[in-house]
């Protein structure tokens, strides 16, 4: 019982856009680690689709810094990602960190809290024996030290990010900004255009030319990546793909740091949820118009008078 993926729940379309732009950027943190996850089904067999996202719990806190993502288990005939069966016994799925570097190495028994979660499915896995390893940061040119969403930051970690105070640096923060409708999409949907910044923040001891080089190094990396992307290594995100915006030189707090953005928008359409078609009182669906296509009579037809009117109303 394998199928495709399903539209995630109401709710979630933004929150997944976000998501797959960290998995976009992720990469030029490093290498992203792999390993499996014990995923359960509460009673009947149930499909976990690919790209759900896992966040494990640490410390009592679900951290989305290191976050994982489902692998797809194959494709179909029309090549779309195909998911995991899952049953009431466990079954091992292989995830992939959305984030490259050690962070998204986890120890086996981790607790992994599936978002969106599906139905029939487990609230919460765990990394099986060996763990979830092989993520290695790989520092230089056009590499950051960490990517990681402005939401998933404390009130202290944010408020020092700008500062680059300690290590994690240079960073790649994104933040959604807003949305805004663009079109009717359809009868049932409008099509929204959602507006990221994505920061650059780079701290480079070696010196000022050096820390500007490095966070421009970095924006031609996160142009390459994003402009006309509309897909994450098979899970679709935005249609039309995501177009970027204006680049611009923020200002730090710190002289010692150097701090750009660049606007990214993505655009997807939300389906509708029309109250009136469940409630039974103030709207029902309309009665379809149907046309009937007939053989025109056959034999002797009756008489018709035709009246001429416009020889009737002539004037004299």
């Amino acid at each position: 019982m394998t199928d495709t993926l399903a539209r995630p729940p109401i709710g979630y379309e933004r929150v997944l856009a976000k998501r797959a732009l960290l998995s976009a950027l992720g990469p030029l943190a490093g290498l992203r680690a792999e390993g499996t996850v014990t995923a359960t089904a509460t009673a009947g067999d149930v499909v976990l689709p690919p790209f759900t996202y896992g966040i494990p719990i640490i410390g009592g806190k679900a951290v989305l810094a290191r976050a994982v993502k489902v692998l797809p288990s194959g494709l179909d005939a029309r090549q779309e990602p195909l998911g995991h069966t899952i049953t009431s016994a466990g079954v091992d799925v292989p995830v992939r960190s959305v984030v490259g570097g050690s962070a998204g190495n986890l120890p086996a028994g981790t607790v992994i809290l599936w978002q969106p979660l599906p139905t029939g499915l487990e609230a919460r896995g765990v990394v099986t024996a060996g763990g979830i390893t092989g993520g290695v940061s790989q520092p230089g040119p056009g590499r950051c030290a960490r990517v990681v969403a402005f939401e998933a930051l404390d009130r202290t970690n944010a408020d020092r990010i700008w500062e680059a105070a300690g290590e994690g640096f240079p960073a790649i923060v994104i933040a959604r900004t807003g949305s805004s409708p663009l079109d009717v999409a359809t009868v049932e949907r409008t099509l929204r255009q959602h507006t990221f910044m994505v920061y650059v923040v780079c701290a480079n001891l070696a010196g000022n030319d050096e820390r500007a080089e490095e966070g421009e190094l970095l924006l031609d990396a996160i142009e390459s990546t994003l402009d006309g992307l509309a897909d994450v290594e098979g899970e679709i995100f935005s249609g039309p793909p995501c177009e970027l915006g204006a680049e611009t030189r923020e200002r730090p707090r710190s002289p010692n740091v150097h701090v750009w953005s660049i606007e990214v928008r993505t655009f997807h359409a939300l389906n509708r949820i029309d109250v009136r078609l469940s409630d039974g009182v103030s709207w029902q669906p309309w009665q379809t118009t149907r046309i009937e296509v007939a053989a025109p009579a056959e034999g002797a037809q009756d008489a018709h008078t035709v009246v001429d009117v416009t020889a009737e109303n002539a004037q004299p």
